[in-house]
């Protein structure tokens, strides 16, 4: 028997999602092509680690019979896979028997375009006696399989340092704080897509309080936020960032941006720094397209294996790369290959940030989520797990 829980975000595509469980539909039993059963549940009933969908899926994998297959597939954007991951961690359950999937909803859907699942957009499920749903099940059975890495980023600030992000219900600029009402000083997120420091996160950060429902309206907005702050502002990310460390201990130097020995890599002149885990950002860039290196001093070695390297899902490793210019990032909307290599490995890593200003803002995104901080002092960022996914 085959097992499809379809995890709902119903707010994602501008609340174009709920079309999911507007019928009321809780289950669904086919006998073709093969038997199966469909469970849809919203992803907001409940409270966290206690949701009834989770609840019956723990119950099922621990009772699964050896033929059994089962699914989780998310009806939501990039973000509610992250968020459903993050759930069935909480409730205990064990991924080794479950395939994950993607029905994407919005404008961005980075994830959906790596694995190539975006040909169902938006899908209406219940539409035309069923049709669309019948043909999302009939690809969630044949499609293949494929490992994605999730990892574990900790952001902290200095005891004076704060964090600032957009409240997704009033587009207003919040700070963050704990539930005592206490300014938090450390940040902890699963990222599954990719991680960025600098101006594209400034960049996106005024775009997503201004997102639209169109792929190519946001693109537009986009490249005129990037317009914008090329001429009333950059960030500098070598300005912010003292250096990067990488090993167990932390003992290896990755780069550094003040030049203090020959023998070290240097970040020199950077608007942006971008860490991913799969090959589209910002609604299908391929960052690790581009052939040129982003770290001066490097050895002949060095080089060689970052020219050599690739990007596949799932290999336990990040690419690091970064652009010398907000052009760069404009034109690589059009066309890849403006942005440069900086880094390949499997971690993990450490980013020490230079004292600064109290006024000075250090603006960064995880998985399309933008933040700013005050004072920064480090993020740290580990392999926390390996999925597989439908492709």
């Amino acid at each position: 028997m085959e097992f499809i829980y379809i995890f709902v975000n119903p707010e994602s595509g501008g609340k174009s999602a709920y079309n999911f469980i507007e019928p009321c539909v809780d289950e669904l039993k086919f006998s073709k092509p093969v038997p199966h059963i469909i469970r849809i549940y919203s992803i907001f009933e409940g409270e966290s680690g206690n949701k009834p969908g989770f609840i019956h899926l723990k119950k099922l994998v621990s009772e699964k019979r050896a033929d059994d297959g089962i699914k989780v597939i998310i009806a939501g954007g990039d973000g509610s896979l992250t968020w459903v991951i993050s759930e069935v961690e909480k409730h205990g359950i064990s991924t080794e028997d479950i395939v994950f999937g993607i029905v994407p909803y919005g404008t961005g859907n980075d994830f959906a375009r790596a694995v190539k699942w975006n040909k169902f957009h938006n899908l209406k499920p219940f539409v035309d006696n069923l049709r669309p749903l019948r043909g999302l099940v009939e690809k969630i059975l044949n499609a293949e399989c494929a490992a994605h890495d999730f990892w574990h980023i900790l952001i902290t600030v200095e005891p004076e340092g704060s964090f600032n992000q957009i409240n997704s219900n009033t587009r207003t600029k919040q700070t963050v704080f704990d539930i005592n009402g206490d300014e938090v000083k450390k940040m902890e997120f699963m990222m599954g897509n990719y991680f960025s420091i600098g101006t594209e996160s400034r960049i996106g950060r005024g775009f997503d309080r201004r997102r639209s429902f169109s792929t190519g309206m946001n693109k537009f907005r986009y490249l005129m936020e990037g317009i914008k702050r090329s001429v009333l502002g950059q960030v500098f990310v070598d300005k912010q960032i003292d250096k990067m460390l990488t090993g167990e201990l932390y003992n290896d130097i990755v780069f550094v941006t003040e030049k203090n020995d020959e023998n070290v890599p240097v970040l020199p002149k950077t608007v942006s720094f971008i860490a991913t885990n799969i090959p589209s950002f910002a609604a299908g860039v391929d960052c690790f397209k581009g052939k040129h290196l982003g770290l001066s001093n490097l050895s002949k070695g060095e080089s060689s294996k970052l020219f050599q390297a690739s990007q596949r899902m799932g290999d336990g490793q990040l690419e690091f790369t970064c652009y010398k210019a907000v052009s760069h990032m404009a034109l690589d909307l059009l066309a890849s290959g403006h942005s440069r290599r900086v880094h390949v490995g499997k971690g993990p890593w450490k980013i020490v940030f230079k004292q600064l200003s109290p006024a000075e803002k250090t603006y960064f995104q995880i998985d399309g989520e933008f933040f700013v901080m005050f004072q920064p002092k480090e993020v740290e960022i580990k392999h926390v797990k390996t999925i597989r996914v439908l492709v």
